[in-house]
């Protein structure tokens, strides 16, 4: 019975796995940049994970942008990091200003 009921149910796993889940936690990731920046993040980005936001949180993103986990966002005193639209941050990205 459980052999059926697995066979039935992955298909329907990986339909609920694309369309919800992977878009929840975008938006979940997008709203934690968010809280942790002083300047509104466009809804147009795409967040795939955690980001690593240290310092005053001085940073502006652009529109567009495909930021993947593991990027590491430093500001100090006055400075300021500025992304424009349409770049992407991979893994291990490390930028303080």
């Amino acid at each position: 019975m459980k052999r059926i009921l697995i066979s039935v149910l992955t298909p329907f796993a990986k339909i609920w796995t694309c369309l919800v889940t992977h878009r929840w936690n975008r938006i979940w990731w997008l709203a934690l940049l968010q809280a942790q920046t002083q300047h509104p993040v466009d809804a147009s980005n795409i967040v795939l994970g955690a980001i690593e936001i240290h310092g005053t949180g001085n940073i502006r993103f652009g529109k567009n942008a495909f930021i993947y986990t593991g990027c590491y966002l430093e500001t100090q005193g006055t400075g300021e990091i500025v992304m424009g639209d349409d770049i992407v941050l991979s893994r291990g990205v490390h930028i303080v200003a």
